[in-house]
């Protein structure tokens, strides 16, 4: 072989020189070759292709540029003209001449063959090719601006882009259209290896697009999950729900900082799901595994709440006020014996209320300072308050309880607004009636939609977090009702239910983070 005339010919842009195939033209890039093998087919300089090294080689080189995008026309010519090359290098070796009739024939098929998988080729790499990519390792600045300047610098058009960072670990992915993908995706492998970064892709069809994130999804929800800890075993079953329901997950995230306490999936689902139906599975899951679980319709409203609005006894504070008046008159056992009954639903929630004010006849402000200062806010009450208003929210008590209590709790905790029951006294001393209207279970949802009017919120926006029976109208109009630490009964009615301890963990489910609260306040959930 003649290396010097071969050289000088790789400089002309010839691939071979008298039959020779040149050792230069071997080592060139990948896409180098890809060009000229195209310009080659546009002057049809190639329609001969008698030489089966340079056919080979080509078709070599084609196959380690396209096999990325594992496009199944793409590698089916590929392999045409492989074959077709070996086959004509097999025939110049043994120096096989058309007079041996069947060789004759086959060479003249296997060259048209060839001809036409060069010209599909031809057709599909110059036609633009959707490319999904994913590039993973370890995470540093600068990979993402490596990785686009790639496709700049091939006027790749980006559809889409996704990043994930765990521990450390990137996942990114990249969708692009681009009229060469091949000369793209071998440009991007280069730079990824250089970056100690793994790359793998994958050809999408038009079907695929409208199918896949692009086109949206109708139906899409948000579910959170809060324990102590969340387990392997927790996600299998939860996933394994959703999977028999046909939702399917876009994202997963988690919440929580320290301790693995918190996850938010973003699911979604081409059919209307039977979110009651899902609901109810849930809450019977949470139940068994000892967790909580929460689903929620995922859209502007559920990231644009403005208004939370807390039932005051045991929910906002963990005691029950009329018991704690009870007791420093010492009538606890006759009032807990109307509660009782109201519970039960022997008496109306109006007439029991009174019965049990009845007894509370002489309370002094005394006794009642002294109950408000054993009282105890719900472990992270505070934090979420401070939270919600450092963000802007309006926050509201309506209580079935009494306004002596909740407006004291509205000053220490700089609450916007406090509706309850008023006791009416004489000469500071509790003449056992109440004020009306009473502040019942209507009333509530009234008031609830009275502050929302006021505050030109739409429901939707708004929160109610209650745990009693009296608390389900307030609830259910609310755009979102948390039952927490809630009886059976109200559950059910409740959009969540939470059986978690502390307050704060409804900051969760607004989407805000650990690290969100640590930004806010210094702390974290």
């Amino acid at each position: 072989m003649n290396l010097a005339r071969n050289h000088s010919s790789h400089r002309r842009g010839h691939l071979r020189t008298n039959g020779q195939l040149s050792l230069a033209a071997i080592h060139q890039p990948v896409e180098l070759l890809i060009d000229q093998f195209l310009a080659r087919l546009r002057r049809i300089e190639l329609k001969r292709l008698e030489h089966g090294a340079v056919i080979g080689l080509i078709a070599e080189r084609l196959d380690h540029g396209t096999h990325l995008i594992k496009h199944p026309a793409l590698t089916a010519e590929v392999g045409r003209i492989k074959v077709a090359g070996t086959f004509i290098g097999l025939r110049r070796k043994f120096r096989i001449t058309h007079d041996s009739s069947d060789f004759a024939q086959s060479h003249e098929n296997l060259q048209w063959t060839a001809r036409q998988s060069a010209a599909k080729l031809l057709i599909l790499m110059t036609t633009p090719t959707v490319v999904l990519v994913t590039c993973s390792g370890r995470d540093a600045p600068g990979i993402t601006s490596e990785l686009t300047g790639v496709l700049a610098s091939c006027d790749a058009t980006l559809l889409d882009i996704g990043q994930a960072v765990l521990h450390g670990w990137l996942s990114l992915s990249l969708l692009f259209e681009a009229p060469n993908a091949a000369t793209a995706l071998t440009r991007l492998s280069e730079k990824a290896q250089q970056m100690g970064m793994k790359i793998e892709s994958q050809n999408l069809e038009s079907r695929d697009l409208q199918n896949g994130p692009l086109a949206g999804k109708a139906y899409r929800y948000a579910l959170t999950l809060m324990g102590s800890a969340i387990s392997a075993q927790h996600l299998h079953e939860v996933t394994k729900l959703l999977a028999r329901h046909r939702i399917n997950i876009d994202v997963i995230e988690r919440l929580s900082e320290g301790a693995f306490s918190c996850v938010e999936i973003l699911v979604s689902s081409t059919a209307q799901v039977d979110r009651l139906a899902v609901k109810h599975e849930l809450l019977a899951l949470a139940r068994s595994q000892g967790i909580d679980i929460a689903l929620q319709a995922e859209g502007l409203y559920r990231r644009a709440k403005r208004l939370v609005v807390f039932d005051m006894d045991s929910t906002l504070i963990q005691s029950e006020i009329i018991d704690e008046f009870a007791r420093e008159l010492g009538v606890y056992a006759e009032v807990a014996q109307v509660t009782h009954e109201a519970m039960q639903g022997k008496i109306p929630f109006a007439e029991a209320l009174q019965k049990r004010v009845a007894r509370l006849k002489g309370l002094t402000r005394e006794q009642i300072d002294a109950v408000f200062s054993r009282t105890s806010v719900t472990p992270g009450g505070e934090e979420l308050i401070e939270v919600l208003k450092k963000l802007g929210y309006k926050v509201a008590i309506i209580s079935g309880g009494f306004s002596c209590i909740a407006d004291r709790l509205k000053t220490r905790l700089g609450i916007d607004y406090a509706y309850a029951n008023h006791l009416v006294f004489q000469n500071g001393v509790c003449t056992g009636e109440v004020t009306p209207p009473i502040v019942d279970a209507q009333r509530k949802a009234d008031l609830l939609e009275v502050i929302a009017q006021q505050e030109k919120i739409h429901l939707d926006q708004v929160i109610a977090v209650g745990d009693g029976a009296n608390d389900i109208p307030m609830l259910e109009k609310a755009g979102l009702g948390i039952a927490f630490n809630a009886k059976p009964a109200v559950n059910e009615c409740a959009d969540l239910a939470l059986s978690q301890k502390n307050l704060k963990t409804i900051l969760y489910l607004l989407g805000i983070s650990g690290r969100d609260l640590s930004e806010v306040t210094g702390q974290t959930l």
